[in-house]
């Protein structure tokens, strides 16, 4: 009766945790996912599928000096190849070496200057689920993008933005008509500053 008891609990206990870490691989995936505006999030909440959408989100990378478009193809094959009897050792380790390396330049792209540390933090801590818990805060507080781009805010401080401005029309327009936009800039300039003297 005891024993039936211990295993009652055990798999409550086991079902439990295997449903807590499924909703945070899961949830910091799609975070990230909807964040691109991608149409396919709902992926992350299929095993295996996931791992497509995560290579997705990476982007190319590098293996080797060998560049890789399709990340989120690489990443599925891989964990298929972890069901062939025989092979899963070797491929289990390929596939950690692939899933790093996706989350290094995750990390790097979002949160610049701490990929390094925070991937040996997660190799060590993997059974721990720390690189979907990165994920999510990923997601949820470095991902401000629009239509799947990150946006880069310039400071308005000492007039940084309005210089930025002023360069990137220098290199689209010719010189005269820069001059002529410059002429006009002035003449508004004066005009406003002898209003407020009236």
């Amino acid at each position: 009766m005891g024993a039936i008891i211990f295993f009652i609990i055990f798999f409550k206990v086991f079902v439990f945790i295997f449903l807590v870490a499924y909703l945070v691989k899961s949830i910091g995936i799609y975070l990230m996912a909807k964040k691109l505006n991608m149409d396919n999030a709902f992926l992350a909440f299929i095993p295996i599928a996931r791992s497509y959408l995560l290579g997705e989100i990476c982007g190319p990378i590098e293996i080797f000096d060998i560049k890789v478009e399709q990340t989120g193809m690489l990443l599925l094959v891989t964990e298929l190849l972890l069901f062939i009897p025989f092979f899963n050792t070797i491929t289990s380790v390929i596939y950690l070496i692939i899933f790093y390396l996706v989350f290094y330049e995750i990390v790097k792209k979002y949160m610049n200057g701490k990929e390094a540390v925070l991937t040996i933090f997660s190799v060590i801590f993997n059974s721990l689920g720390i690189p979907y818990i990165v994920y999510i805060i990923i997601a949820s507080k470095y991902m401000d993008g629009v239509n799947g781009e990150e946006v880069e805010l310039v400071k308005e401080e000492s007039g940084e933005e309005k210089v930025n401005e002023k360069e990137s029309l220098s290199e689209e327009l010719e010189p005269k008509e820069v001059e002529t936009i410059e002429a006009k800039s002035e003449e508004k300039s004066t005009s406003e500053i002898e209003t407020k003297e009236e």
